[in-house]
């Protein structure tokens, strides 16, 4: 089960599964697990992630996860359903990134602290939370020249 955008390309899962035959709904598969060396690819980005898991036919929860690359460290807990996730997040998110995911088209160099809750449902999506640019600089030419240490405009 791989929500849009995010691609499980390698790793190593240890665990336990186990399997059911029900007379009305059939067979049925839950398991908890850990994941270990795991490679994420969201959008132009390749991540690491370790971290406890458990399953069922119908989704996946985080016990958490951990997810880094290079000044990036995200703590990951919530679910992953096929119509949906629902994430709760804590860490920093590296520069580079941050411009990757984003795409943008100016240089950031530092790190952007976050905590809060990320929602996808089919559609809609939804974010609330905190974000620190204080470790962030940032120059947009002609809109903002932020240095590291500053507090955002």
């Amino acid at each position: 089960m791989e929500p849009d955008g995010i691609r499980f390309t390698g790793g190593t899962t240890d665990g336990e599964i186990e399997l059911r035959v029900h007379e009305e709904r059939g067979l049925t598969v839950a398991g908890t697990g850990t994941v270990s060396k795991a490679e994420i690819v969201w959008g132009k980005v390749a991540l690491k992630a370790s971290g406890r898991y458990r399953f069922s036919d119908q989704d996946v929860i985080l016990e958490p996860l951990v997810v880094s690359k290079g000044d990036s460290q995200m703590t990951l807990a919530g679910s992953l359903q096929k119509d949906a996730v629902r994430l709760n997040l804590n860490g920093t998110i590296g520069a580079p990134e941050l411009s990757a995911l984003l795409d943008l088209p100016y240089r950031l160099d530092g790190v952007v602290a976050a905590t809060g809750d990320l929602v996808k449902e089919k559609e809609t999506f939804s974010a609330k939370g905190e974000l620190s640019l204080k470790e962030l600089s940032l120059n947009i030419p002609g809109i903002v020249n932020k240095g590291k240490g500053l507090r955002a405009p």
